[in-house]
């Protein structure tokens, strides 16, 4: 009978010097459960884990935009359904009445990264109507698709090599150097070079059309 008691009393003793344990495990997991989105989304991007876009805020994208590195997509998801809503957010960006005028440079340069069918319509939409600062870089951001959509840059190529602004003529005479050679472009290089009244802008479609 003592024999049985002590074995008892061993097995309370041993199950007490565990609880401490068990109960510490279960504290750190409740904890990592109710750990705030926000602290998880800055582990994930400090391991460099790429974060599904809906996890992606606008101040986060915003920083990513205004980065003295530039806009990377490094730590962003790349499936179509991630580049559409980071797309939308850089249209709304552009859009914006609010926004400044640094972020809306850096988005248009951004939405290049993401040369889809909504984005070309965008750009195409808003490249002669918008001021010459954003013209030019809708114009730039047009050699994305310069290999799924030459013949409709090729036909706005027309419109901006008659533009009387001399910036928005040399931008787009570099853009005609991205685009692949057909039969309507050769025939605008070889007709603007003699209309073409700046230097600059005439030495580089002679350049293109010599390649």
């Amino acid at each position: 009978m003592m024999a049985f008691f002590a074995k008892a009393l061993c097995w309370v003793l041993a199950g007490a010097s565990l609880l401490p344990l068990l109960t510490a495990q279960n504290h750190s997991a409740a904890v990592a459960a109710e750990e705030p989105v926000e602290a998880r989304l800055r582990s994930r991007e400090a391991t460099g884990a790429a974060a599904p876009a809906s996890q992606v805020s606008r101040s986060q994208l915003r920083n990513r935009l205004l980065s003295i590195h530039g806009f990377s997509l490094a730590g962003l998801a790349a499936s179509e359904d991630s580049a559409e809503e980071i797309s939308a957010t850089l249209r709304e960006f552009i859009t914006g009445p609010a926004e400044p005028l640094v972020v809306k440079r850096q988005a248009i340069k951004a939405l290049a990264s993401f040369p889809t069918e909504r984005n070309f319509g965008f750009i195409q939409h808003r490249v002669l109507d918008a001021p010459l600062a954003l013209s030019r870089l809708y114009v730039g951001s047009l050699r994305s698709f310069a290999a799924t959509r030459s013949r409709e840059i090729t036909a706005l190529l027309e419109t901006l090599l008659a533009s009387p602004e001399v910036s928005l003529r040399h931008s787009a005479a570099r853009l005609a150097a991205s685009l692949p050679e057909s039969s309507r472009l050769g025939a605008l290089l070889r007709e603007r070079p003699a209309a073409e009244p700046e230097n600059g802008v005439r030495a580089e479609l002679l350049r293109v059309l010599s390649r």
